[in-house]
Formats: structure tokens, sequence, C-alpha cells
């Protein structure tokens, strides 16, 4: 990523974009082990920075309970470049702080709509599988920049199927239904064997 020219040494850009020298290197302090967007007015009022590679950061710690701050060197992500007087990206950077903040990331229980522990994939990718018996389990609407969807979480022998869809049905969880649907995909998600579908039809059972 290229950032806007200005007519600049290396150490005031550094400043500029929240870094401050520490002997003959630059440093910055990632906030992480949180949901920095819930905080984000009292990061602003204490100066601190955001850019898209490295979230919210601060040249300074200060006190900030259920935080951390982790020190990321500017060489180790950037490169100057002297004849435009601006900063570029390593190749790798995005990969390096990733990698260097993900021990301190919140670790959040996987949130599983059936409790099937021993689920197996279900056909294979193409497949229109026709009016097989079906118990919805899950039924989460989730709000995205797209609008209003809603997942749907079925058991059916021993697959669990998930589609993910605007169409809202009149059913509920614990309803037996006839499902038609596309498998779109197949993922493993906190250990259980998942398929995905589209385009799918509920039925009732006779």
């Amino acid at each position: 990523m290229y950032y806007k020219k200005k007519n600049e040494t290396k150490a005031e850009w550094l400043k500029r974009n929240g870094f401050k020298q520490v002997d003959d290197k630059f440093v910055t302090y990632v906030v992480t082990g949180g949901n920095t967007y819930e905080i984000k007015e009292q990061l602003k009022q204490n100066d601190c920075v955001y850019n898209k590679l490295l979230g919210w950061h601060s040249p300074q710690q200060f006190d900030l309970a259920g935080y951390v701050f982790v020190p990321i060197f500017a060489d180790d992500i950037y490169i100057w470049l002297p004849s435009i007087s601006t900063m570029i990206e390593k190749d790798e950077a995005e990969a390096f702080v990733k990698e260097t903040l993900k021990p301190y990331q919140p670790k959040r229980e996987v949130e599983l709509a059936s409790s099937m522990t021993d689920s197996e994939f279900i056909g294979a990718i193409g497949d229109r599988l026709r009016k097989i018996p079906a118990v919805i389990v899950g039924k989460k609407e989730i709000n995205s920049k797209y609008g209003l969807s809603v997942l749907y979480t079925f058991e059916s022998g021993n697959s669990v199927l998930c589609w993910f869809t605007s169409a809202f049905k009149d059913v509920e969880v614990g309803d037996t239904i006839l499902l038609s649907g596309t498998i779109k995909d197949k993922k493993e998600y906190g250990g259980q064997k998942q398929t995905y579908l589209t385009r799918c039809l509920f039925y009732p059972v006779e």
C-alpha cells in the first residue's frame, strides 16, 4: 500500500503515523485483546491512530483495562522510499502483523447450532438434494453490510447442513421438513463437518 506523498523525512512520516523513536528504531504499540471498535472514542482521545494494517495503535502505552499493547517495529513492516518521501508495506507485512498479534487475540468459544460431534459430509459439490427429511436445529438472524439475513442449520441423518440466505421462512427450530437444496461447499467448523447448501426449498412432511 502506498501512502499519500508528502515532502517529509522518514522520522516525520513515522511520527505522523503513530510511531516513536527508541534508540535507532521506531516502534508503535498495537491495541489488542478485545473489541477496539467499542472503545474507539477513548482511543482517539489518547492520540491513538488507525490504519488497515495495524488497526488502532499508539506511540505510547497507557492504562487501558482488559487490553494489551503489543510493540511492532517499523522496519519489520515498512520500507522507506526516499525518492518519494513515503513508506510502502513489505509483501509479508500483513502476515507478520497477524502472527505477532495472534497470541493476544481474545479466544472465543465456537457456537454450533448442532451438537452433533460425528457428522459427515453429504453428496458432492453441485449435487441437488431432493426432499430429504431434515430437522431445523438453528435459525440465526445476521445483520451485515448487505442487510438482514438468516443462517438455517439442519440435521439430516448423520449430516449437518447449513443455508445462508435473505429468505425468511415460516419455520422454527425443532420443525421437521423435507429439504431440497444444491450442495455449494463443505467446511469444518469447530471440529464439525458441515455441508453448505444454496437454492433451498422447504416442503411439509406428509
